[in-house]
């Protein structure tokens, strides 16, 4: 992924990131390049059926500092939210919370999907903001 940013320094950064799936095509979990490698602990579900107010954990991530997986870097929990849209469609908003490997929060991150009734998701946004004092917060949109 490569972003280009306005009023900004840096103005732009690239990230290269592999997801690990199995033959399911369920993740089993992701290496960002010189960030971390996060495995899942149990393989991450949405449920099958939802309905606007549902709520519930999908999964949680153990990330390491690398591929060895010999040192912990913390972990990352994803929760899901059903939010009301229209008639024909809701918002599945995917909640990740991201912690050091001393528990402090590091992130939340809010990834917004449109779900219609015959189960297809069309990306809306991405919502990223640290924590710890930081003043970064990125929103990402999607056409």
């Amino acid at each position: 992924m490569t972003g280009t940013y306005t009023n900004c320094t840096p103005a732009s950064f690239a990230q290269s990131s592999t997801s690990y799936y199995d033959t399911n095509y369920v993740p089993l979990g992701n290496n960002t390049v010189g960030v971390s490698y996060g495995v899942y602990l149990t393989p991450p579900v949405i449920p099958a059926t939802v309905k606007v107010g549902d709520t519930g954990t999908i999964g949680t991530r153990t990330k390491y500092k690398n591929n060895t997986k010999t040192t912990p870097d913390g972990t990352s929990v994803t929760t899901y939210v059903v939010e009301s849209d229209t008639a024909n469609t809701a918002i599945m908003n995917l909640i990740s919370k991201g912690y050091n490997a001393t528990g402090t929060l590091t992130y939340t991150e809010q990834d917004r999907y449109r779900i219609t009734s015959t189960n297809t998701l069309t990306p809306i946004s991405m919502d990223v903001q640290y924590a710890n004092g930081s003043t970064t917060h990125l929103i990402y949109t999607f056409n």
